[in-house]
């Protein structure tokens, strides 16, 4: 009666069958076909990532956020930037001049702030090469918000017919609120109301409203004024003299 082998043996002989399956598998690969398919893979490969590739400018559509509640942009707020990019020919049909990129403003301050356009900043994954970005960086101007009250002062604008004159002109209110960045406020001491006369106005009271004229990136409240005008119709005294006679008097 043989002995049974010891189990120091057992993971040889499992060694020897796996080696014995592993030769009669590759025994029966047909080497040729195996070969024509790894070139017909790599050749699909280099078609795809590689020689089928074409290089494409993108309008790419600039979003802002969190920027700073005491501050106030004065420039540099871009709408779009424009990035050429290389990717496989089946790829760019994709894309539509719609993609958006969004910059975070939240860590700006007074003055003017460099933003630098990274990679990670534009919307396209992996498989899209960024060759160039247009421009590469802009500048954002920012200024303290600031707030000032300031007196209206009548300006007329045409003219009334000869006879007639501006008797009395009243605002309504007489001085606006102006809010916007610091250095432009300051620099506005009163601001001027347009009064429109023309030949055809009736003399009279007249009462129009008139938008208050401030630049396009201070706001103002309230942004219209009334305007209660008087025309008066020039008069002129004159002393006539003349010789009086008395006719048809009969002394009784």
């Amino acid at each position: 009666m043989n002995a049974p082998a010891p189990n120091s043996d057992k993971p040889q002989i499992q060694r020897k069958n796996y080696l014995s399956r592993f030769a009669a598998a590759v025994k029966g690969i047909r080497w040729s076909y195996s070969l024509i398919a790894f070139l017909l893979a790599v050749t699909l490969w280099y078609t795809v990532t590689v020689r089928d590739k074409v290089e494409t400018w993108v309008d790419v559509q600039v979003q802002f956020k969190d920027a700073p509640s005491n501050l106030v942009i004065t420039e540099g707020l871009i709408n779009k930037l424009s990035v050429r990019v290389r990717v496989a020919r089946g790829l760019s049909r994709g894309l539509t001049g719609r993609e958006a990129m969004v910059v975070n403003l939240s860590g700006i301050t007074r003055g003017s702030n460099a933003i630098v356009v990274s990679r990670d900043m534009l919307p396209f994954t992996s498989a899209y090469e960024v060759v160039e970005v247009s421009p590469p960086r802009f500048f954002i101007v920012a200024d303290t918000m600031s707030s000032r009250e300031i007196s209206l002062q009548s300006l007329f604008e045409g003219k009334l017919a000869p006879d007639l004159y501006v008797k009395s002109i009243r605002l309504d209110p007489q001085t606006v609120e102006l809010k916007g960045a610091e250095t432009l406020i300051a620099g506005i001491s009163r601001i001027r109301i347009p009064i429109p006369l023309a030949p055809d106005m009736p003399k009279g009271a007249t009462a129009v409203t008139v938008a208050v004229p401030v630049p396009s990136n201070v706001a103002v409240m309230p942004p219209q004024v009334g305007v209660d005008i008087e025309i008066g119709v020039r008069t002129k005294q004159v002393k006539i003299v003349r010789d009086v006679g008395v006719t048809g008097y009969a002394d009784g």
